[in-house]
């Protein structure tokens, strides 16, 4: 495990001028950044489809250059999707759902960066049947690795008279469509898997540089349940697909192990599929360890791998110590992101995230109240070897409890060796924004950045983002006051 140190901070923060929020609108994501400023999406009140989107342009110097509505998408039936950059042009992705064919026809087109106005016409990127314009499968875009090329997914809707309960959204009946640099259709496939849409679960999708398509999917062997007399009711695949060619499936599994959460990469460098995550000895919910398996794509063979407990020193950070002795397992982490090391190893990020429900009765009416507190707690870096073996396992004390979410959570910004979390040390105006350091070694820094307080605002992590090799976007709001600043690592 990784020694924890504090220290003060002195590390310059920039803020940018102030801004008001208008009534029901908020601050979605941050989308890109350039020479010109960064761009940024902001949902607003819904009409007849989705909550409105409204592009906004602020400078190098956070000053609000437009804030544009894209009226376009408010029609009857329209429903925004999605916005993002890519190779250095902004799109919009939305569907249109026509009654009297019964299907949603998803499309996508360009945002002029210096207006926000939409450039062109909507040009249509796939189709699905559905017999409801509320009832959509599932969208999903990935860029390839050197932005040459990016994919889009768009599945069927589900059949809602014989989905089951716990089903996801999307079917094994999809559409997936390559395109290039300058977003032209390279391939297109529609794809019907041989798997019960009721056992099928889309979990991620990637592109590599060549146009191949890679997914993620979980897939349950009869009923949605973890596990059928002790042993795990599900497993992972890796479905391949190639232009002019039959798919290739990869099975992921470890021996009498749970994988309990899992995610891939592309390696260029390698030539490998690289999944990894944590496993249990248990149950579904739990993690014992974590693994690594390195998959040649050509080949399908697995040319690298490994599984490593962790000790019983790092897991009494999160238990007793006679309990971590006894092979206590640690539960309620997700994962967060893989970052690729150069030599071929990996980074795995995980945080502790749960959900508890307080249920109050009204005593006059007899109705029932539910309150919802979202709890985001520890993060856990692990460094993985590119031969599969674990160098060290550490983790980032944190305490986030709130029936909001939006405070909550972390950002991270890799920059050469080292790996850096900003997040709220807790939900209050009161409260210190933390900067935690993972060092090469595995030591962690801990150091109070600024406090709430002095800037006016308390930052929403999920919404700041690293925009360059050593400079991070932050946000922060309070009430209907809001700005952005940036931190230099």
């Amino acid at each position: 495990m990784g020694i924890l140190s504090c220290t003060l901070s002195a590390q310059d923060i920039h803020w940018g001028s102030s801004h008001t929020h208008k009534n029901s609108e908020y601050i979605s994501r941050l989308i890109a950044e350039d020479a010109d400023g960064i761009y940024v999406l902001r949902r607003g009140a819904q009409r007849r489809g989705s909550p409105a989107a409204i592009v906004e342009h602020y400078s190098p110097d956070m000053k609000l250059q437009y804030s544009r509505r894209v009226k376009e998408i408010e029609k009857n039936n329209v429903f925004f999707q999605d916005f993002f950059e890519y190779n250095n042009k902004l799109f919009i992705t939305f569907t249109q759902y026509r009654p009297k064919e019964q299907k949603h026809i998803l499309f996508y087109q360009e945002v002029d960066k210096h207006t926000g106005e939409l450039v062109g016409q909507g040009l249509s990127l796939a189709t699905s049947t559905s017999k409801s314009r509320n009832l959509q499968g599932k969208f999903d875009y990935a860029p390839s690795p050197d932005s040459s090329k990016a994919v889009i997914f768009f599945s069927e809707a589900p059949d809602t008279r014989n989905l089951t309960l716990g089903a996801d959204a999307a079917s094994n009946r999809f559409t997936v469509k390559v395109l290039d640099d300058k977003f032209e259709k390279v391939w297109r496939e529609k794809v019907t898997l041989p798997y019960d849409e009721n056992l099928y679960e889309h979990r991620q999708i990637e592109v590599d540089n060549d146009g191949n398509v890679y997914i993620l999917a979980k897939i349950y062997d009869n009923r949605i349940r973890n596990r059928v007399r002790g042993k795990a009711n599900y497993k992972y695949k890796i479905i391949a697909l190639r232009e002019g060619e039959e798919r290739k499936e990869y099975d992921l599994y470890l021996e009498d192990k749970f994988i309990t959460d899992i995610t891939f990469r592309l390696d260029r460098r390698t030539n490998d599929i690289v999944c990894s995550g944590f496993y249990s000895e248990r149950n579904s919910q739990g993690f014992k360890g974590a693994f690594f398996l390195a998959i040649d794509k050509e080949t399908k063979e697995v040319s690298r791998a490994n599984t490593k407990a962790f000790s019983v020193d790092f897991m009494s950070n999160f238990m007793r110590e006679r309990r971590a002795e006894r092979g206590g397992e640690v539960y309620d982490f997700n994962m967060r992101d893989i970052v690729l090391r150069t030599d071929g190893g990996a980074v795995l990020i995980a945080e502790q995230f749960f959900v508890t429900t307080n249920t109050q009765r009204d005593f006059n009416t007899g109705q029932l109240y539910y309150n919802y507190q979202y709890n985001y707690n520890d993060i856990i870096a692990v460094n993985i070897n590119p031969d599969g073996t674990i160098e060290w396992s550490t983790f980032i004390p944190k305490w986030q409890r709130s029936t909001n979410p939006m405070y909550s959570s972390f950002s991270q910004a890799v920059v050469s060796d080292k790996i850096y979390f900003v997040f709220n040390e807790r939900i209050s105006r009161r409260g210190n924004v933390m900067l935690a350091t993972v060092n090469a070694d595995g030591t962690v820094d801990m150091k109070d950045l600024f406090r709430n307080r002095e800037s006016g605002v308390i930052i929403r992590p999920m919404v700041c983002r690293q925009v360059s090799e050593n400079e991070m976007i932050i946000y922060g709001e309070w009430g209907r006051r809001y700005k952005f600043g940036r931190i230099g690592f």
